[in-house]
């Protein structure tokens, strides 16, 4: 099999057209960290965003605007990367036993674990973020996730629109989260690694701009340098290019990832 990389990849501020609805600036900043992990979690290695600066056109699909002002999504991208960057040589990550439970409704997962052993646990809602151009803000999901090992510390992030820790707790197994339509991201540091996450390691390489990023298909753990382990895993390269180009995937479809 061959994998299918996405090579145009970007939401439309405006016009709004039924073959290529508009979204909100507030709703592509939440989408394009969502549709590069669901890509990842599909393994699909690369994904490229269209586009980098608007053209002038009507179109409007920039994550930089005609006069050089950054939109939000911008900001999204460049947190994603500060979030997840871990540059350095693939490596089989730890195994971490947890469970979730509560409302999953629509809540989708993956595990991610950097060379310094932190595990981050992404959380977020699969859900439409607008209805064309008008903004749509789903109540947040209450969700636990409980470690069969007390982590020593936890910080709660929402990466989205910045990089402020949002809850910060120590030797717990217990950790409580309103799940949001944006990313959740769980660190996980001092944890207990026995446990009996299913799957097996393997490695594989991929970019996000300065750090790495791996690709998996089973994606129960995730290395950020393609070190993943999965009950149906292959282990696939994975990359997330912020370049000049991108996909409508899913406003296309009018899918949320």
């Amino acid at each position: 099999t061959k994998a299918v990389w996405a090579t145009e990849l970007g939401y439309r501020k405006s016009p709004d057209d039924p073959g290529h609805r508009a979204v909100s600036e507030t709703a592509a900043a939440k989408y394009f960290p969502r549709v590069f992990l669901s890509h990842l979690k599909r393994s699909a290695p690369r994904v490229y965003i269209y586009q980098l600066v608007d053209n002038g056109q009507t179109d409007e699909l920039g994550i930089i605007n005609h006069d050089g002002t950054l939109r939000k999504q911008f900001t999204a991208i460049k947190n994603f990367i500060q979030t997840f960057k871990d540059a350095g040589a693939a490596f089989p990550p730890e195994k971490l036993d947890y469970t979730l439970t509560g409302d999953l409704t629509n809540v989708e997962s993956m595990l991610f674990q950097k060379r310094d052993k932190t595990f981050l646990l992404v959380l977020w809602q699969a859900v439409s973020s607008s209805n064309g151009p008008a903004d749509i803000n789903p109540v947040r999901k209450n969700v636990t996730v409980t470690l069969a090992n007390a982590a020593t510390t936890v910080r709660v992030y929402e990466p989205t629109f910045d990089l402020d820790v949002k809850n910060s707790l120590t030797d717990v197994t217990a950790i409580n989260v309103a799940v949001p339509d944006h990313i959740t991201v769980i660190e996980i540091n001092g944890h207990g690694i026995e446990g009996t996450t299913s799957g097996t390691a393997t490695t594989g390489t991929g970019t996000v701009t300065t750090g790495t990023t791996g690709g998996t298909t089973g994606t129960v753990v995730g290395g950020l340098n393609g070190s993943v382990a999965g009950s149906s895993n292959t282990g696939t390269t994975g990359s997330v290019y912020k370049s000049a180009y991108c996909t409508e995937r899913y406003t296309n479809a009018n899918i949320p990832p």
